[in-house]
């Protein structure tokens, strides 16, 4: 991908952007609903989604900003960027923000890193947030059977994990 100003994406790589940050940057287990939600947020209101990814990234932040927000309050999250992104302060460095925003996002689409793992301790803080909020939650660890090739699905390790990890929280499903 080459660097250049956002709005002179195509609303395709606008989106591949917003993708590469939510996924590649996030630092919380997310539900196949959020990422639904995301999907769909980024068909409904980019420029949203751009100036939250910017507001995140000018505090060192990632995606878990908006995922936590898809998970509470979201309309009161949404204003409020909307109102941020109105604001004098931010118009000031707005530019600088997307300008080292999309400069990483495009170095790390064009060079991927390899992905550092969350502890078990982000783990665990994730998926007990996450457990609070889902009412079905499956936790898998997809590998592939060796004999025959086909995935197979163990969840064991990851399960004990939780089980042990989330007291008085909803178990595993």
């Amino acid at each position: 991908m080459e660097k250049k100003r956002f709005s002179e994406y195509t609303i395709e790589e606008q989106k591949e952007l917003m993708h590469h940050w939510w996924y590649y940057y996030g630092k919380l287990p997310i539900s196949f609903l959020e990422m639904e939600k995301f999907g769909k947020l980024l068909d409904s209101d980019i420029e949203f989604v751009k100036n939250a990814a910017l507001m995140a990234w000018a505090r060192s932040s990632a995606s878990q900003d908006l995922v936590r927000a898809m998970r509470g309050d979201f309309e009161s999250f949404k204003k409020h960027v909307v109102a941020l992104a109105e604001t004098e302060e931010f118009k000031k460095v707005e530019e600088f923000l997307e300008d080292t925003f999309i400069s990483e996002m495009v170095r790390t689409i064009n060079k991927p890193e390899p992905a550092v793992p969350m502890t078990d301790e982000q783990l665990a803080a994730g998926l007990s947030e996450l457990f609070e909020n889902e009412e079905t939650v499956m936790i898998v660890d997809v590998s592939t059977d060796e004999k025959n090739g086909e995935p197979t699905v163990s969840r064991g390790k990851v399960i004990q994990f939780v089980k042990q990890n989330i007291n008085g929280k909803k178990g595993a499903k």
